[in-house]
């Protein structure tokens, strides 16, 4: 199951709670077509592999002012904090997390391997089976 991400908070609390487990994060944006054509297999991944939490930000939720019991504005920052922390600079982005801590990309080197075109549904599969095996 992916659980959607909509806050720096919620975000946090999904690291933690995911212990030992290797994390998965796709950033994505509802108007992003590349995102809508992965979104299906992302999903089926996380039905694949129990072992490893799934999570989904949507980079377009923003940060939402409302007034507090006192009358104070304040922010509750949403999913675009978490992207823009994560450095995401376009999507769809995936990053791998373990211990709460980032991890090398290995998307990234694929993509870069691959020329432009990026990994492909295969490729991917093959890097998150490898990635849950080797980060126990």
């Amino acid at each position: 199951m992916v659980k959607q991400i909509e806050s720096k908070y919620a975000f946090q609390e999904a690291l933690n709670s995911a212990g030992e487990k290797l994390v998965v994060v796709d950033f994505s944006a509802t108007w992003c077509g590349p995102c809508k054509m992965i979104k299906p297999f992302f999903h089926s991944l996380s039905e694949k592999y129990s072992n490893v939490v799934f999570l989904e930000v949507d980079v377009d939720d923003c940060q939402c002012p409302e007034v507090s019991w006192d009358k104070r504005p304040c922010l509750v920052y949403l999913a675009m904090d978490v992207a823009s922390e994560c450095e995401v600079k376009c999507m769809p982005t995936f990053q791998f997390f373990k211990k709460g801590q980032k991890q090398a990309n290995p998307l990234y080197c694929l993509i870069l391997v691959t020329k432009t075109r990026g990994p492909s549904m295969k490729e991917f599969s093959l890097v998150l089976r490898f990635l849950s095996q080797r980060l126990r």
